[in-house]
């Protein structure tokens, strides 16, 4: 049995996504921001099709080695639904509405697509609906 389809049998309505890098998955990005991992593996292979959250953003290998921008679009890029973001080892005043400008400055410069925005939004309301 795959782990997505024990997490299923046990109820759950999404999965984390940790910084994590595993050469055989994407040699290039942790899981967090790779498509290999979290589209093609996640979601095609094992069949998820439930909310991805995300790692703490802030978290200082994502930040220094992509910047808080280039790390928000690939983990939005890759599949991730929800953007965890800690305020623990970076605290930042207004993080959140910076990183709301942000990714409509992504969508405004064709960077990230609406669709893909929708993506998220709509497996966003089903998991609000089974909670």
């Amino acid at each position: 049995m795959s782990v997505v389809a024990l997490a299923r049998d046990l109820g759950s309505t999404r999965h984390s996504i940790l910084h994590v890098l595993d050469a055989h998955l994407d040699a290039k990005y942790p899981a967090t921001l790779s498509g290999a991992t979290i589209n093609l593996v996640l979601r095609e292979q094992l069949g998820w099709q439930g909310v991805v959250i995300s790692d703490d953003m802030q978290m200082g290998a994502i930040r220094k080695a992509y910047g808080y921008e280039d790390a928000l679009r690939l983990a939005i890029e890759a599949g991730v639904d929800i953007l965890t973001i800690a305020q623990q080892q970076v605290y930042e005043p207004g993080i959140v509405a910076r990183t709301i400008d942000l990714i409509a400055g992504l969508v405004a410069q064709r960077l990230l697509t609406e669709a893909r925005i929708d993506e998220s939004y709509r497996r966003i309301l089903a998991l609000k609906a089974a909670v």
